[in-house]
């Protein structure tokens, strides 16, 4: 079962996906323990070794054990959170200082009423300061769009994407 996943999964699927998109975006992906006498090894344990039904990547916690604390090593995930809260006052500043020329506007999906009286509030919570990094995000996002194809307009995008 593990060479068919190596094989179909890893090798004929993901890892090319991996590339293909982080080459996109000129990124430099780093897939763990992929070494070719790492996976020899992996291939020839028994399955006991491999799994276990409570705990997830065994070995690997098992080995990290013996140098970090238990704690670390067993501690749940968690996200990567973007530090938006930080970043908050310069996406603002932005978003009010180009307020009538964003071409968010065009979509008619945003009250501009509603969006400037959240800009004028100094304090923002982590519900405002994420809708507003949306806000700035798909405009940059449809600027670089409508600079790729200078011929296309808004009301020519939303028709082409409605369903």
């Amino acid at each position: 079962m593990r060479a068919l996943d190596w094989r179909f999964f890893l090798e004929g699927d993901i890892l090319q996906k991996v590339d293909i998109s982080s080459m996109a975006h000129s990124l430099e992906a780093r897939v763990p323990f992929l070494d070719q006498d790492f996976i020899k090894i992996a291939m020839h344990l028994p399955d006991k070794e491999l799994f276990d039904h409570k705990r997830t990547k065994k070995i690997l916690k098992t080995v990290l054990c013996q140098t970090m604390d238990n704690d670390f090593v067993y501690r749940p995930k968690v996200g990567f959170m973007l530090p938006i809260e930080k970043w908050i006052h310069v996406i603002a500043n932005d978003l009010k200082s180009n307020f009538n020329d964003l071409i968010i506007w065009d979509l008619n999906l945003l009250d501009p009423h509603k969006v400037k009286l959240l800009l004028k509030n100094p304090k923002h919570t982590f519900e405002s300061a994420y809708f507003l990094f949306g806000i700035f995000t798909l405009n940059c996002w449809l600027e670089k769009l409508y600079s790729i194809n200078q011929n296309l307009k808004s009301h020519d995008f939303l028709q082409e994407t409605t369903v």
